[in-house]
């Protein structure tokens, strides 16, 4: 059976906006590739880039590749469709529906989310003064469920002067699992020696894309959580042998890719004893959605291939 190539460009708003310290999100515009092998069943992958993250390449650039994969026109070794080819060349699609596993998920904090029920929530700071902040971060934790694991993601923005205020302030606060990549990447050096003696857990993520995956990370010194989006990185084989090793130290986490992509990042989830980043409340519109994918409970993996081939005509 000759092999075929189809990609589609897919262009998603946001029930709300996410708010960072660096940017504000409204919409997900990505590209997913979808490919028939000479055996006949259909693997799938997915481009997202997403803002404040290193090494993004333009939509229209990974548009203009996709066209030419599409009509099988070889592409220079370099390109910025490896996260989704390597994505459809892992093992990904090839686990077995019938061992489905439960998935452990941290939500993203917003005023509306119920909280009596969550285990891990994630909290994006430095979007005030750090003394103003702190403040209301204190007051929020004790609105929340005492059992409640919490991450702050300040998303790089902090100076070392503001990140040692947080230390000492939350020193003695055992929910807070980590605080996400507190020093921009600018600042590797210093972030990779303070994960050795901080009082307060750490984790990298913007540190994981810039440096090309968590285990150049991990050869290089790093030791913390590893906050890993496999949609922006070029070697999901590798991901998912580093996951397979480190279990307890990699969360999996979205880019708030289509359900194509959302279900390759869910299979990778299993691997994980962690809570993944996986929540998909951020998307109403459920016509475009597999509804398992919003169920309280997830499990890895969530869908067949062949339900991800329904939604892919549905779509059309």
């Amino acid at each position: 059976m000759k092999i075929s190539r189809e990609f589609r460009v897919i262009n998603r708003s946001f029930s709300f906006p996410i708010i960072t310290s660096n940017f504000s999100w409204n919409n997900r515009k990505s590209v997913v590739l979808r490919e028939r092998s000479a055996r006949g069943d259909y693997v799938y992958g997915e481009v997202a880039p997403t803002p404040s993250f290193p090494n993004q390449p333009a939509i229209s650039q990974v548009i203009y590749e996709a066209n030419l994969w599409s009509k099988g026109i070889e592409l220079p070794s370099s390109n910025s469709l490896l996260p989704a080819i390597s994505c459809m060349r892992s093992q990904i699609w090839q686990f077995d529906l019938g061992s489905k596993t439960k998935i452990k998920k941290s939500i993203l904090y917003n005023p509306d989310a119920e909280l009596h029920s969550i285990n891990c929530i994630k909290k994006k700071i430095g979007l005030l003064p750090t003394k103003d902040e702190v403040v209301k971060v204190k007051n929020w934790l004790d609105k929340i469920p005492s059992n409640c694991k919490v991450r702050l993601d300040p998303n790089g923005s902090f100076s070392t002067p503001e990140l040692m205020i947080w230390l000492d302030e939350f020193k003695d606060e055992d929910r807070i699992e980590f605080i996400e990549q507190p020093l921009p990447d600018s600042k590797r050096q210093e972030l990779f020696k303070l994960s050795h003696v901080s009082p307060v857990p750490l984790a990298i993520d913007e540190t994981v894309v810039a440096m090309g995956g968590p285990r150049n990370a991990l050869e290089n010194g790093w030791n913390g959580f590893y906050v890993i989006k496999p949609t922006l990185l070029n070697d999901w084989p590798s991901v998912l042998n580093f996951v397979f090793k480190m279990p307890g130290h990699s969360v999996i986490s979205t880019v708030f890719e289509s359900p194509f992509g959302f279900e390759a990042i869910l299979r990778m989830c299993k691997h994980s004893r962690l809570e993944s980043g996986v929540s998909r409340d951020i998307f109403k519109d459920l016509d475009s959605e597999l509804v398992s994918h919003h169920e309280k409970q997830l499990f890895s993996p969530s869908v067949s291939v062949q339900e991800l081939d329904k939604l892919w005509h549905r779509s059309l």
